[in-house]
């Protein structure tokens, strides 16, 4: 069974596990230079303002992560990954799901984010949900999903 929540500080060591755990392409799509892992230690040492992070838990393991940043905006960002052993079950799709109820709730206007060009899985599950395509930026592809 899933179970999604909001990371606390006992948390921190499996979310350091989590991160440990990502295969190269999910480092890549995900944690490129650390940046999201940099993220997560920020909040668990009180630094990271307007940061709402969540996790998934499936059959007791860490299963995903998702996050959104810069809160305190109309429309914030939205950081999600899936660890590699349990893609394909559908929990991205939840976490999203989650992510637009949490922000809908917080009378939000949207969620932005971004994903590598060449995550094709990512880029459709984006488009399946609603998002909107807006364009491009280095290597990555910018999606926003009005409310």
């Amino acid at each position: 069974m899933l179970r999604i929540r909001k990371i606390s500080a006992p948390d921190k060591e499996r979310v350091k596990d989590f991160f440990k755990s990502l295969g190269s392409e999910a480092t890549l799509f995900f944690n490129a230079n650390r940046r999201n892992e940099r993220q997560l230690n920020k909040y668990f040492s009180g630094k990271a303002e307007y940061f709402v992070p969540f996790m998934a838990e499936y059959q007791g393991k860490m299963a995903g992560i998702m996050f959104l940043y810069r809160f305190n905006r109309s429309i914030p960002w939205l950081g999600i990954c899936v660890a590699d052993e349990f893609q394909g079950k559908g929990i991205g799709k939840k976490l999203m799901a989650y992510a637009e109820k949490y922000a809908r709730e917080n009378e939000k206007g949207g969620i932005l984010l971004t994903t590598h060009i060449a995550n094709t899985k990512a880029q459709y599950l984006y488009l399946k949900a609603g998002y909107e395509q807006l364009g491009t930026t280095n290597h990555e592809i910018i999606f926003l999903l009005s409310f």
